[in-house]
């Protein structure tokens, strides 16, 4: 019985707790960036990269959820309200992928959003912000619970 009521508390933690997108990041050197269009028309397919990035002058490798093919990367478009308009699908498994990164190295993970929200309707036009985030860890001995984040990158939803 106690094992069943740690295994509910840790899932409830889990699902309750698992978009800690506000928090800063540790020290890693690695960085994460999004790069969007800044207009997209509505009910068109909507392209965006993440990238990672080592900012440091040494080679750093680190462990992320997923494999080197598909990173399970968390990304988020908040309307100016800041309700979540769309949610990637992030990381539901917990296979694991080893990177290194060379001084100024970088891999990037392709994502696109069809512009619906999370009720499968158009989003209305408007700005919307995106980001994203990223758990890792790292080997450099920075923690098992470190989260890299992007900066904010604002869109415009038009019409046709």
């Amino acid at each position: 019985m106690r094992r069943i009521v740690a295994l509910s508390a840790l899932f409830a933690g889990v699902l309750l707790g698992c978009d800690r997108s506000t928090e800063p990041a540790k020290r890693s050197p690695l960085r994460l960036s999004l790069d969007a269009p800044a207009t997209v028309v509505q009910g068109d397919m909507m392209r965006l990269t993440i990238t990672i990035t080592n900012s440091s002058s040494a080679t750093h490798t680190a462990v992320f959820p997923g494999s080197v093919e598909t990173l399970y990367v968390n990304a988020v478009a908040l309307s100016t309200a800041g309700d979540t308009a769309w949610a990637s699908p992030g990381w539901v498994t917990l296979p694991a992928a080893s990177m290194t990164f060379a001084p100024g190295g970088n891999h990037s993970v392709p994502m696109q959003w069809a512009l619906i929200d999370r009720q499968g309707t158009p989003v209305a036009p408007g700005t919307y912000r995106l980001k994203a985030w990223l758990p890792t860890i790292s080997s450099g001995g920075y923690g098992p619970d470190e989260i890299l984040h992007s900066p904010e990158t604002p869109i415009i939803v038009v019409t046709r």
